[in-house]
């Protein structure tokens, strides 16, 4: 699920029109209460957050939680 959920945020990271390249080996997939957070990152740190909703809908969070960003 987290390889899938990273995918999804991915693509909606390309979508977007971002042009920095998150990296896998450094991208997360983070729980915090009670909400799941597919986390991409470079060399440089978080590039962008996206939170799962339900189960089948992935949105990006301007605003996460700290708790995820460390």
């Amino acid at each position: 699920m987290e390889d899938d959920l990273l995918e999804s945020a991915l693509e909606l990271y390309i979508e977007s029109g971002a042009r920095d390249q998150p990296s896998v080996a450094d991208s997360t997939v983070e729980e915090h209460e009670g909400s799941t957070y597919a986390v991409l990152r470079n060399v440089n740190g978080v590039l962008a957050v996206c939170v799962l909703g339900g189960s089948d809908w992935l949105k990006r969070d301007h605003n996460p939680p700290e708790a995820v960003l460390a």
